[in-house]
């Protein structure tokens, strides 16, 4: 086991005065899948979620109005949420909410080129499971819009609650039944309708983060009009997947994501290249979690900071060279 995992075990353990470090390292050394529930344990001795504080990397469970007592029991003590929150950034976003077809929206307008022409290029921004109104997705649409891209971010969840990490991890697959990645066709078929015919969009790209990555796959296999695609950390079943892409599709994925080991990135790497006649690429990037491309801050350390903005940069080119 790596001793960078077991550092952080006990330095964890030490932060939360616990005495229990080699029982604690025996039972991580058991059960290696369960590094994240014993983060997790330990991290529930010290402090909760707040959005108004600095969050513990790992916890799954935010502070209620009324404020949860140090000692109450955890909604995900048991289990790791399906994947942690990150960091909100506070950011009310500078676009519009508007109405494609039957889906709730949020639109970022291009930025006119030099020469003050509109734009004629557009992306469809699909959310993770924290909903399209997470300001993360949203300053990532406000940003892409300033690099000439009308985006648009539908609500692929038609007004159903998104996951949030006050919810039990026990419920997240109940919850999940009526909110499939691989079943956004008619969404995705209504937010291109309104780029080209409310913005004079003529090629559009996609981008999705999570369970929008998974989305970006499966859309790709069977969606030409969609120039090219992005998927970030999606968490794409191998044994159930097909790898033969329409277009252009950029994977990023981060080396310690702990719900999407290397060998999986690597098994997909390699039957995209097998599968595919078009452009591929997966990139990994180094000390990476799930999430770091729009739920980090950039300023968290320098480390992260250079990955963050190498990462932007990378699926910036791919869409510029494509859509």
């Amino acid at each position: 086991m790596p001793f960078e995992r077991r550092h952080a075990l006990e330095v964890l353990c030490q932060e939360a005065h616990a005495n229990d470090v080699p029982q604690r390292w025996e039972t991580f050394n058991r059960q290696t899948d369960n590094f994240v529930v014993e983060i997790l344990t330990i991290l529930k001795i010290t402090s909760g979620y707040s959005n108004n504080s600095k969050k513990p990397r790992g916890t799954c469970v935010k502070d209620s109005e009324n404020s949860q007592g140090r000692g109450e029991k955890m909604a995900n003590e048991a289990k790791p949420c399906p994947c942690e929150l990150g960091d909100v950034m506070p950011y009310s976003g500078q676009g519009q909410e508007v109405r494609a077809g039957h889906v709730d929206s949020y639109l970022s307008a291009a930025q006119p080129g030099a020469n003050g022409e509109a734009s004629v290029r557009g992306l469809i921004i699909i959310q993770d499971i924290y909903g399209w109104k997470l300001p993360n997705t949203r300053f990532i649409a406000d940003w892409l819009a300033g690099q000439g891209y009308t985006c648009i971010v539908p609500d692929f969840f038609l007004g159903k609650e998104p996951w949030s990490p006050s919810h039990d991890w026990s419920t997240f697959q109940e919850w999940l039944k009526d909110k499939q990645a691989t079943n956004i066709g008619t969404e995705i078929d209504a937010a291109m309708d309104y780029l080209k015919k409310e913005c004079g969009v003529q090629r559009i790209g996609v981008l999705g983060f999570c369970w929008g990555g998974l989305a970006v796959h499966h859309l790709l296999l069977t969606n030409s009009e969609l120039q090219a695609g992005v998927s970030c950390y999606g968490i794409i079943k191998i044994e159930e997947s097909r790898y033969a892409l329409k277009n252009p599709v950029l994977y990023i994925f981060g080396e310690n994501d702990p719900l999407i080991p290397l060998d999986t990135v690597q098994l997909l790497e390699k039957r995209l290249v097998a599968e595919c006649q078009v452009d591929v690429q997966v990139k990994v990037f180094p000390g990476q979690t799930h999430g770091f491309v729009h739920r980090k801050h950039e300023d968290i350390s320098p480390a992260d900071e250079q990955h963050i903005k190498e990462a932007r940069a990378n699926l910036l080119a791919w869409l510029n060279k494509y859509v």
